[in-house]
C-alpha cells in the first residue's frame, strides 16, 4: 500500500503540485499551511443562527424536514 502526503507553503508551482498529489496509489493528502487567525474575533460566544431557523420550522409544523 502506498500513500502520498504533501506539505504546501503557497508558492509551490504546478507542476510541482501535480507531482507530489499523484504518488500515492491508495491515498494522496496535502497539508496547507496558511496564516494563523484567530477562530473569533469577537468577545464571548454567539447563537448559531441555524438553532433559531429549527425552532421556527418546528414551531410551524415542518420541524420533520430537518432529518
Amino acid at each position: 500500500m502506498t500513500r502520498g502526503e504533501a506539505v504546501f507553503r503557497g508558492g509551490e508551482r504546478r507542476e510541482w503540485v501535480y507531482v507530489a498529489l499523484t504518488r500515492g496509489r491508495e491515498r494522496n493528502t496535502a497539508r496547507v499551511i496558511t496564516q494563523a487567525r484567530a477562530a473569533d474575533p469577537g468577545a464571548g460566544t454567539q447563537v448559531d443562527p441555524e438553532l433559531a431557523r429549527a425552532d421556527l420550522l418546528e414551531a410551524s409544523g415542518h420541524g420533520d424536514s430537518l432529518q
